[in-house]
């Protein structure tokens, strides 16, 4: 229905809104720490928008391979996840060997997908 179009594309815009507001914000905060400390920071202050590279593919490979209509998941967890953007909770900064994890799941989420819509494609 249009009211439901209306709250999605909100949620949608609101998202984007939150992840550039977080880019903007939280780097003058961190030029700003970087004047008065000296060192890496230990945690991250808000989700890392990064951190969408994760969570978006496997919402879309869950829905692929439980072949179930996850649209209303979907816009829930891009809400929460835009909220977390500009929350001032403290994530710590993965050590090398997550990042490293993170990065293949990553590619493994990239293969899988790119598997299925090429498969797709030629079907």
């Amino acid at each position: 229905s249009t009211i439901i179009k209306i709250v999605l594309t909100a949620i949608a815009v609101l998202y984007t809104l939150a992840a550039m507001i977080r880019l903007a914000y939280f780097n003058v905060l961190e030029d700003e720490r970087q004047k008065t400390e000296d060192g890496a920071n230990k945690t991250y202050v808000g989700l890392p928008v990064t951190s969408a590279a994760l969570i978006f593919p496997t919402i879309l490979l869950i829905h692929i391979f439980c072949s179930a209509n996850l649209t209303i998941l979907y816009f829930i967890f891009l809400a929460i996840v835009g909220f977390l953007f500009v929350s001032h909770i403290q994530v710590k900064k993965p050590t090398l060997k997550a990042v490293l994890i993170m990065i293949g799941i990553g590619l493994l989420e990239a293969g899988i997908l790119a598997y299925i819509f090429i498969v797709m494609k030629n079907q």
